[in-house]
């Protein structure tokens, strides 16, 4: 799920780390790709929502969906009925997919964060332990 090369990330760590220290944090923390993930998350949501709704439906009963049925409010379009099953594979598809992006977008904020504060404990670290060196 990697959208770019992780070691042309290794170019944004700083070089007081060693190339084997950058490589690894390049690797291990390598960004996915929003549009990958959303296109991931929105062809396993969409059918979900499809078949939940289709099996609903084929099991009847007096108040079909009632809870499912509440998704109407934020999907446009949607119910539970036959063609509340296409309308919430579109729907499904599409909330997923914004999901997948939004998800990517933060988990790569995260990680980018995550080392800078590494990085930035390492540099104190080292100055700390030149200054008492002095």
């Amino acid at each position: 799920m990697s959208g770019a090369n992780p070691l042309s990330d290794a170019e944004s760590i700083p070089n007081s780390l060693v190339a084997s220290e950058r490589l690894l944090l390049s690797r291990a923390f390598a960004r996915l790709d929003p549009l990958a993930m959303g296109a991931a998350v929105g062809l396993v949501s969409g059918p979900f929502l499809s078949i939940a709704t289709a099996v609903l439906l084929l099991q009847g009963g007096t108040y079909v969906g009632v809870h499912l049925g509440r998704l109407a409010y934020y999907l446009p379009g949607y119910s539970v009925t036959w063609p509340g099953v296409l309308v919430g594979l579109f729907d499904g598809a599409a909330v997923g997919c914004v999901l997948g992006v939004a998800l990517a977008l933060l988990w790569n904020a995260y990680h980018r964060l995550f080392v800078k504060l590494v990085v930035a404990r390492e540099r104190s670290r080292k100055v700390r332990q030149e200054l008492q060196e002095l």
